[in-house]
């Protein structure tokens, strides 16, 4: 990871002593994402909402820029239905819906090609992102017999259940339209490596969509 992101330094720095027009610009929107795995049976391999909010840089080059960002993300996923151990005094088993929520600050380091049009402007692109996770937990929103249940515990990164790992490494694919400084768009990412320390095939998965705005 330290690897990747000196050479993102490296991209924008020459990036910036060579370009045509410099921008700035913030977004936010919602995620569905999923994260599948198999610990015992199938886990997590259900969408769940989220959302993100990022800030960025936009370095052009006559039809094509350059994108780095700073975000925040929830990604996970969810089991349904699922049951559960619930403390009620006395424990009790309870059926509903786990969670996985696991909030990230990434770097996306974003390459998109732009189109004219008579309305605004159509842009396509992608590219790879860093991550690290700094907070997680599973929710577990259910019933029993005496009632319903909402639980919350901390999952602790590395830990043998569900074992997480705290870095993530992947790929975005964006598509999206621009009226004047106001943009809107939709993507798709995913891990190119495991984030789990148990499972070699554990990846997020995910869709977003994102309202922007072009400061300049």
């Amino acid at each position: 990871m330290k690897k990747v992101l000196i050479l993102a330094a490296c991209v924008l720095i020459s990036t910036c002593a060579y370009s045509q027009t410099i921008g700035y610009g913030i977004d936010a929107g919602l995620n569905i994402t999923k994260v599948p795995m198999t610990l015992g049976k199938p886990q997590y391999n259900n969408s769940q909402a989220g959302f993100h909010a990022r800030g960025f840089v936009d370095i052009q080059f006559g039809s094509f820029s350059f994108q780095p960002g700073l975000m925040f993300k929830v990604k996970g996923g969810a089991t349904k239905p699922d049951s559960a151990e619930v403390s009620t005094g006395i424990t009790t088993p309870a059926v509903g819906t786990t969670h996985l929520l696991i909030d990230y600050i990434e770097i996306p380091l974003n390459f998109f090609y732009r189109i004219k049009t008579d309305y605004g402007n159509i842009f396509l692109g992608g590219g790879p992102y860093v991550a690290l996770a700094v907070h997680a937990s599973t929710v577990f929103n259910g019933t029993y017999s005496g009632g319903s249940v909402n639980q919350e515990n901390a999952v602790e990164f590395g830990s043998n259940y569900p074992g997480i790992n705290n870095k993530d490494f992947g790929i975005n694919g964006i598509v999206g339209v621009r009226l004047k400084n106001i943009y809107f768009s939709a993507g798709y990412g995913e891990s190119l490596v495991s984030i789990s320390a148990i499972n070699s095939n554990v990846k997020n998965q995910g869709y977003s969509f994102s309202l922007g705005y072009f400061i300049k």
